[in-house]
């Protein structure tokens, strides 16, 4: 290993130089806490052995320095050398470094220490490259997942989301597609757990929505296709809650079609909830085809509605107590101040206030919110 020796004594640093030309490691030494930082800046080493009674500088307020100082990730131990190894000495030398020594001390002792900290470095700095190389391919596959519901995705005015994935991959998924008589198609899914293995199925799932909404096929053998084509696919234990809905072009009537998601909201141009449409069927993928109920209901539009559909992520968002967002403020919050509230955007209001009440926590789940001006 290329070690860096900072002792203010010079026949201590001496008597260590020896010991560890003797096993072969390569070494550079300095005189102070100054000199040390400064070839700090002009040299990467794998261990540093630091005395604790430097003249120039508190020995823990180094260790703290070379810490801040060292950026790349990489596991750089620090073992203090010590003749007053009191047991507050002790704690500091644990909190503000890797490893201690008493002296006088053995060399085969101190070469067998730098040994253990020269195999956890390599076990360390492994995992650093597996991390960095786990997350360059992550963003390659993003790119492709971006790409792959982007290319079909239509953006309109009459449709307004909000999007917040826990982590670079989205479990939940949101799809809008034009029919060729001008009907507007969502689905939005939430699939079972989070991450890469959550939005994989998101994959086939646009396939089959985008192929057949392009050919304006009954919104009832949408839902069959893609359940049918989700339970071939996906494991046993993978299903995806959501609703697939079709807005007329005539802008007189909408469908639906809810497995195992939240109420979906009809909100009147009123700010009044006019309706509370219930989740009907199972989640997607779980029955077989034969048992599996595709039947859509049909919903008169009264201008002014709007529609609001959620994943779960939203009413189990939690704060720093733990407690809940829960349904009762996601509906104070879409219909709060009635028609004023609507005309100061309700959708970001919410959004705005998820964000307020779980300030300060990490998010445990994607969140995902849908807008639908009817």
């Amino acid at each position: 290993m290329h070690i860096l020796v900072v002792d203010s004594d010079l026949e201590q640093r001496k008597l260590v130089e020896n010991l560890l030309a003797d096993k072969g490691h390569s070494y550079v030494c300095a005189s102070s806490s100054h000199e040390a930082l400064d070839i700090l800046t002009r040299e990467t080493f794998e261990f540093i052995l630091l005395d604790t009674l430097l003249e120039d500088m508190y020995c823990f307020t180094t260790a703290r320095k070379i810490r801040e100082n060292h950026k790349d990730g990489s596991y750089l131990p620090i073992m203090f050398l010590s003749s007053l190894l009191d047991e507050d000495t002790l704690v500091k030398c644990l909190e503000y470094g890797d490893d201690y020594l008493k002296r006088p001390f053995n060399g085969e002792v101190l070469n067998a220490k730098i040994a253990v900290h020269n195999r956890i470095k390599t076990l360390h700095d492994g995992y650093v490259e597996h991390l960095a190389q786990t997350e360059r391919e992550q963003a390659i596959v993003a790119h492709m997942f971006n790409n792959a519901f982007s290319s079909n995705f239509i953006s309109t005015d009459r449709i307004r989301y909000h999007l917040s994935p826990m982590s670079l991959f989205n479990g939940d998924i949101l799809m809008t597609a034009l029919g060729p008589t001008g009907d507007t198609y969502l689905l939005l899914g939430d699939f079972t757990g989070h991450g890469l293995s959550a939005a994989i199925g998101g994959l086939p799932a646009s396939r089959v929505f985008y192929a057949m909404t392009a050919k304006g096929l009954p919104l009832g053998s949408i839902v069959s296709e893609l359940n049918g084509t989700l339970r071939q696919i996906l494991p046993p234990s993978m299903f995806m809650c959501g609703a697939v809905i079709q807005v007329d072009a005539s802008g007189e009537y909408f469908k639906c079609w809810a497995g195992g998601c939240h109420d979906m909201q009809l909100i009147d141009s009123k700010g009044t909830i006019r309706n509370s449409i219930k989740s009907a069927h199972l989640a997607l993928s779980i029955l077989p085809s034969k048992s599996f109920n595709s039947e859509v209901e049909t919903f008169d539009i009264i201008q002014g509605d709007r529609l609001f559909l959620y994943t779960d992520g939203i009413t189990e968002a939690a704060n720093a107590d733990g407690e809940m967002f829960g349904e009762t403020r996601l509906l104070e919050c879409i219909t709060k101040n009635g028609p004023v509230q609507f005309g100061h955007d309700p959708l970001s209001y919410l959004t705005d206030a998820v964000h307020e009440f779980t300030e300060g926590t990490e998010q445990e789940d994607d969140i995902s919110m849908v807008e639908i001006l009817l």
